[in-house]
């Protein structure tokens, strides 16, 4: 496990510059849009994908890789090859919407906290140096919510369809290590509820389709993220979309 984290870390660190020496190539710039994932799964796994997926506590319907990498591609065709690997075991496939923090919510994190770092390098475009030049969106640590599950049985296979959002935001913290106490603490707090509202606001605008009242909780839950960012930084946020979406008020 320490051999499998150090590799994540220096793949991650390659990643990083591989964005960083080419700013302004649109190639490697924040990347936004749908890409998917196929793979085969057991029925006992795919019934595990369907709890997270039907928990009522919609903050909780979500899984992560947080020390790992999840290839994915924006090519459905490239996808199908990985699911006749093998026959006798369930069809997943994964439509993964991705998306950045609302721009004017980084602004206020990057006035408040100058020093700290915020990447893309959660969803990052690896197709031009792929070997295979895949159209790859190569995911890492990703943290994926479940915004619905559908599962249909298809010539005597289940196909399992899940729609995913997940966030490309990063921040990278190196030189504070694992303290979680006073500042420090504040600072992740505050990161993590501006990924929460912007997350829980897109999940609202997508769950429209398949529950209307999933879309109502998921805006609560943005506007009690919200609430919280307001409640504890005590300055003036600039009107975003999320906010003005919301009908929020900050003053």
């Amino acid at each position: 496990m320490l051999v499998a984290a150090a590799l994540v870390e220096f793949v991650t660190i390659e990643l990083y510059n591989l964005r960083l020496s080419n700013i302004g190539d649109p190639h490697y710039a924040n990347y936004q849009g749908t890409t998917f994932r196929g793979m085969c799964v057991s029925a006992a796994m795919a019934a595990e994908y369907k709890k997270a997926a039907s928990n009522p506590d919609l903050s909780k319907r979500h899984f992560g890789v947080p020390l790992g990498f999840t290839s994915s591609s924006t090519s459905k065709e490239t996808t199908k090859e990985f699911i006749k690997q093998h026959p006798g075991e369930d069809q997943m496939h994964w439509i993964i919407h991705v998306h950045d923090l609302d721009p004017r919510l980084l602004k206020v994190y990057e006035e408040r906290y100058p020093d700290s770092v915020v990447t893309s390098i959660t969803a990052m475009p690896v197709g031009r140096i792929a070997e295979l030049r895949e159209k790859e969106i190569l995911l890492r640590g990703a943290f994926f919510h479940i915004v619905s599950m559908e599962s249909e049985k298809v010539d005597d296979r289940m196909i399992h369809t899940l729609q995913l959002v997940l966030m490309n935001t990063n921040r990278d913290h190196g030189t504070e290590l694992a303290l979680d106490e006073g500042s420090k603490q504040k600072q992740r707090d505050f990161f993590r509820d501006m990924i929460m509202a912007s997350r829980f606001q897109i999940c609202s605008e997508l769950s429209k389709g398949y529950s209307n009242a999933d879309s109502e909780n998921y805006k609560e839950l943005a506007r009690t993220a919200l609430k919280r960012i307001d409640a504890t930084n005590p300055w003036e946020i600039a009107e975003s979309p999320v906010l003005s979406r919301l009908g929020f008020d900050t003053r």
